[in-house]
């Protein structure tokens, strides 16, 4: 059985799927210490690791399990593996990556000469849906924003429709930044936050983790708020909407 690692963030986690499924599958194994020891990690990130831990691998593996192409998920202790899926960081700083953006989903794939058409159908599935009332579904990290005004152009339509996922100081931060009221809906699990993306009409996100849950379903309608700095989650060929 083929077997994987990362250290990646869960965004990179989320967005390594697709190669894992093109090579038929098997066993994740995921590094609690973030690629402390994987000298290309070292060398890409400011902390010399990722934000990967055991908390973070708890949280994200109930979703990662119920794929049918993850066979298990397991904490990383230096095995070696078939695929180490921490080299997609080679592409992503290589002058020869295929994407002009470092798209992270194709520089895994390109890392293991796989074609880029492997990201174009949904590579989760998320079979039930949580429908609130309200209709919008709104995820802003601190990280990677971009368009302030489109989204203040949008106060009162946000005020009657919208609700706010992820952290409750990410809610905070929103509603001050916006001066707006907005309610927030807790999710509990990694399986609740995907259900509630699931069950939306519209999803709003930044780059961040919940951004690539709504991809990875192929979400229907998804808006981005693209960092044209670092547009690392550009897909041309899904009908997203950047702003």
């Amino acid at each position: 059985m083929n077997t994987f690692n990362h250290s990646g963030d869960l965004g990179d986690i989320i967005y390594s799927l697709p190669t894992i499924r093109a090579l038929g599958g098997g066993i994740l194994y995921l590094d609690p210490e973030g690629g402390r020891s994987e000298a290309i990690v070292s060398a890409t990130t400011p902390n010399k690791k990722t934000k990967l831990t055991k908390h973070t691998i708890d949280f994200i593996s109930p979703l990662l399990k119920n794929q049918s192409y993850i066979k298990d998920v397991v904490y990383w202790n230096g095995e070696r593996v078939n695929y180490n899926l921490d080299l997609f960081r080679e592409v992503f700083i290589s002058p020869n990556r295929r994407n002009k953006y470092g798209n992270l989903t194709d520089c895994h794939l390109q890392k293991f000469n796989l074609p880029w058409k492997e990201s174009n159908k949904p590579w989760i599935d998320v079979k039930n849906k949580i429908t609130l009332d309200r209709k919008i579904v709104i995820s802003r990290t601190p990280r990677y924003q971009n368009n302030h005004s489109w989204l203040e152009a949008r106060r009162s339509v946000f005020s009657e429709s919208a609700v706010f996922v992820g952290l409750p100081k990410e809610h905070e931060y929103f509603e001050w930044t916006f001066d707006i009221k907005l309610p927030y809906y807790k999710t509990d699990s990694i399986i609740d936050l995907a259900e509630v993306i699931n069950g939306c009409d519209t999803f709003i996100a930044n780059q961040s983790f919940p951004l690539s849950l709504a991809i990875a379903m192929g979400h229907p309608k998804t808006i981005v708020e693209l960092d044209q700095r670092v547009p690392s989650t550009f897909f041309d060929n899904k009908s997203i909407m950047y702003i």
